[in-house]
């Protein structure tokens, strides 16, 4: 029966993302808008701030230009891809700042010239440039800068090299990092299976957050546009073992991919069946990266110390919200596709303050959408609630479920959080938390599912799987309880 569900549920997964990224687009946009203001400038006390400003202008606009591509993925139409735009964005961020190096190399007259490190942003616009291929391929670059970030180690850099074939009209793309070792049959594994989009991961990997399809998505996108760019994809690993972190064996990985600079004209191949088929897992699966690189860009934002000007760091807070929001959504779409399992949710492990996170929360959902509950009066809260161990999940999970719980409530309500070391509880008289517990939920699903009742079985199992426990006192009367084996 969950198998049916799954495969009914493909063209909702695809319309429930799409209605969110056009959302998030939107909100995108306007707060770009604001932050290109000279009025911010003129608030910032140090240049320090401004290349925080600057890069996190930079990775939201990115992330624009990524949500309009994953709106019009179907589109067969062609046009250029900046490789160097797109994978140096997720390396503006974070502890990769700057942690990517693109080189040049000309091969003519079958010699071969010397590897040039390019930090001239022209040339490298003009020379890492794909010209007449789909715009999904804006994925490729996307989805290695993604793993390159994810699977390197420490301070180390990504290498990107350009190697430019002016006999034969072919340019190839060599992208290198130190990474979890992968053997030879792995390897082979991920350069074989393609286009069927199982889950592909190296042995050492399975303890880093992912699904797993990555690179399978990368080879079919690039193979699409074989009859237009004469493309090639192809994986390289070193045997020799270079380091070793705890259990985990890392050597170095390159991704190479080749085209060719004189394109077939016209030629457009449609999509195939089976990619079309992948259509959901790939929106689901970039997702990820944009919501990882918006949250990076409004953390920069936070650092930046504004004379006098609140109101800017309001915005951010607001725009985290939508964040919150599109990541509540897709973690609803990736839950409703494994067949209402928590398969590749749950993300890496993080430290949370519950009581301080749900505050947080609080304040800025009630500040986003609802205004008229004053938070001090409708709302109010006592006590602390001691550092647990989670996995990432959970801030989205618990984003969904105040949200939920706050829409329900009206002004003249008392909503009430009680704190205690191990546990919370909440309280208002407003919610039948009977309702909230998801436990009867039938495991069969028709077609027209109820999504919220979805979402909630989403948030318990999410919940569980944290380690938090939610049961009822009473109709009016929720607790949150925190198992000593996740505690820190």
């Amino acid at each position: 029966m969950q198998i049916i569900f799954v495969f009914a549920m493909e063209n909702e997964i695809i319309e429930l993302l799409q209605q969110g990224m056009k959302s998030l687009k939107r909100k995108c946009e306007l707060f770009s808008s604001l932050i290109d203001s000279g009025d911010v400038f003129n608030t910032i006390i140090s240049e320090t701030y401004k290349d925080y400003l600057e890069t996190a202008k930079a990775v939201i606009k990115q992330s624009i230009s990524q949500l309009e591509v994953h709106l019009r993925l179907d589109d067969i139409s062609l046009g250029d891809v900046n490789f160097y735009r797109v994978f140096s964005t997720p390396f503006l961020t974070g502890s990769y700042h700057k942690g990517v190096e693109f080189y040049i190399k000309e091969i003519h007259n079958d010699e071969e010239g010397d590897e040039v490190l390019i930090t001239n942003q022209d040339v490298l616009d003009k020379e890492f440039t794909i010209h007449h291929c789909m715009s999904c391929m804006n994925l490729v670059p996307q989805q290695l800068a993604g793993n390159a970030k994810k699977y390197s180690v420490g301070d180390l850099l990504v290498k990107v090299l350009l190697v430019k074939d002016v006999d034969y009209n072919t340019n190839t793309i060599f992208v290198s990092n130190l990474g979890p070792h992968c053997s030879n049959d792995e390897i082979n594994r991920i350069v074989a299976d393609g286009i069927s989009g199982n889950e592909i991961r190296g042995k050492n990997a399975q303890n880093i957050a992912g699904m797993g399809i990555g690179l399978s998505e990368v080879k079919d996108i690039v193979g699409l546009h074989n009859s237009i760019l004469d493309t090639s994809f192809d994986i390289s690993t070193d045997n020799k073992i270079v380091t070793k972190i705890g259990d985990m064996d890392y050597s170095f990985f390159t991704i190479i991919i080749s085209y060719s600079t004189k394109p077939n004209a016209d030629t457009l191949i449609p999509f195939s069946k089976k990619f079309k088929e992948r259509i959901p897992v790939i929106l689901l699966h970039n997702s990820v990266d944009i919501i990882a690189n918006l949250i990076e860009g409004t953390k920069l934002i936070r650092k930046i110390r504004f004379k006098g000007n609140d109101s800017i760091l309001k915005e951010v807070d607001k725009f985290k919200i939508e964040i919150n929001k599109f990541q509540d959504l897709t973690k609803l779409c990736l839950f409703m596709r494994n067949s209402l399992s928590t398969k590749n949710l749950l993300g890496n492990p993080c430290e949370i303050n519950l009581g301080d996170k749900i505050e947080e929360l609080i304040g800025s959902i009630c500040d986003n959408d609802y205004p008229h509950l004053d938070n001090g009066n409708t709302i109010s809260m006592e006590g602390e609630t001691n550092n647990s161990m989670v996995y990432s999940s959970i801030y989205p999970c618990l984003y969904g479920i105040m949200d939920f719980l706050l829409c329900q409530i009206s002004p003249d309500s008392n909503f009430h959080i009680d704190c205690c070391p191990y546990s919370l509880t909440i309280e208002c008289e407003d919610i039948d938390f009977d309702d909230f517990i998801v436990k009867h939920i039938p495991d069969g699903w028709e077609r027209q599912c109820d999504y919220e009742k979805i979402r909630l079985k989403m948030y318990y199992d999410v919940m569980l799987e944290n380690g938090f426990t939610m049961n009822t006192i009473n109709n009016h009367k929720l607790e949150i309880s925190i198992r000593e084996s996740f505690e820190k």
